[in-house]
């Protein structure tokens, strides 16, 4: 990463204006930069960016359960309705459901 390259941090587009002596990155939000904060800047080590062209896709665990013990495990990209949750648990046969969010890392 290098001076004026556009990252990202916590899903957020940061660039980087500077380089410290001991390799740290001084980014400012690309939010800020057009907004209420011109002049606030952040230090950021490298492992806590994140180049453009890797992404973090969203996946929605729909767990379904029975005496809460998990009988399947359905991913989704968005969150499902309640209508989806409703119809996987007549579906399955279970009792209720519960819905984890995590994130998988994707190379662009």
């Amino acid at each position: 990463m290098k001076i004026n390259d556009v990252v990202l941090k916590d899903g957020k587009k940061v660039k980087i204006i500077a380089i410290t002596a001991d390799n740290k990155f001084v980014c400012r939000y690309l939010d800020d930069i057009e907004g209420l904060h011109p002049n606030r800047c952040y230090v950021y080590e490298d492992h806590q960016l994140c180049k453009t062209n890797e992404k973090l896709l969203a996946i929605y665990d729909l767990s379904i359960l029975i005496s809460n013990k998990v009988i399947a495990t359905i991913p989704y990209t968005a969150y499902p309705s309640s209508e989806v949750i409703m119809a996987q648990i007549k579906n399955y046969g279970g009792t209720d459901a519960s819905v984890k969010k995590r994130f998988k890392l994707l190379h662009g």
